[in-house]
């Protein structure tokens, strides 16, 4: 896959294909415990047809939290003995990005992660102006490149319809755009628009789409409507999606087996 024209990841590299599944920081912990909890997980994992995990790395709360390389290559490690691509995902804060898109950087590097996801949003989700600006994207995504050889490609995922939000979204150059169609998946045609906003600019893209009831803290949808929410982000030019998050499928056997058949019924 060639990233867009001018992009600073202008080389030939693979990315996931298939259903992946994004890993919190609790799912990481937990598997980073014991090789027994984390040959567990990757069971589970494959009996879903997932296909590639997306690591967690860092969050905006607290110190903010980071996970270690040594962390990060045991859970990859694992999860590889049992098939599964890996990547890795960073949700920073923009006055870190420098250092946030270093540490994300190396540690991809580090472990030949497939992609590099830069998570770019309101860290705090108050209201009022953004914290990003343009000179935190740049930093952010220049750093990042800095630490990646041709392995790796660098990802960005952020908010559906990628306008708006007061993202300097002209400065999140990456080779693969990763549009979060949560419950806008719910609406097809919306969907589709997110989708393909984002493969205009990016030339490549992987939805993701979220087990999350809109406005509900604590309640999933159905399987019916998960599979529904799959279908409507698999364009036909779209060869891979991500789930959100594996914290909240590991739990439910109807949700992975959904999953499973949906995979299945797209030789996927």
């Amino acid at each position: 896959m060639k990233a867009p024209i001018g992009s600073p990841m202008d080389v030939y590299v693979p990315h996931p294909r298939g259903v992946g599944v994004f890993l919190a920081s609790g799912d990481v912990a937990r598997m980073a415990a014991s090789p027994m909890k984390l040959g567990r997980e990757a069971e589970l994992l494959v009996a879903a047809r997932a296909r590639w995990v997306a690591i967690w790395v860092e969050s905006p709360d607290g110190a903010p939290r980071r996970a270690s390389l040594a962390t990060v290559q045991r859970v990859a490690d694992g999860l590889r003995g049992f098939g599964l691509g890996v990547s890795v995902w960073s949700f920073p804060r923009p006055g870190e990005a420098a250092r946030a898109g270093q540490h994300l950087g190396r540690i991809a590097t580090a472990i030949g992660a497939e992609l590099a996801i830069l998570d770019v949003e309101d860290p705090d989700g108050a209201r009022g102006p953004l914290d990003w600006e343009a000179d935190h994207a740049r930093m952010l995504v220049d750093a990042t490149i800095e630490e990646l050889r041709e392995r790796t490609m660098l990802a960005v995922t952020s908010y559906p319809g990628r306008v708006g939000h007061g993202l300097p979204w002209g400065e999140l150059a990456a080779g693969i755009g990763m549009p979060q169609v949560y419950g806008t998946a719910d609406r097809p045609q919306s969907a589709a628009a997110a989708v393909r906003s984002w493969r205009d600019v990016h030339g490549a893209v992987i939805p993701i789409t979220s087990l999350r009831s809109p406005g509900a803290q604590h309640a999933n949808v159905d399987a019916a409507q998960l599979r529904a929410r799959m279908s409507a982000i698999a364009l036909e030019d779209v060869t891979a999606i991500a789930l959100w998050s594996w914290a909240l499928l590991r739990v439910s056997l109807e949700h992975r087996a959904a999953v499973a058949a949906w995979s299945d019924a797209r030789a996927w």
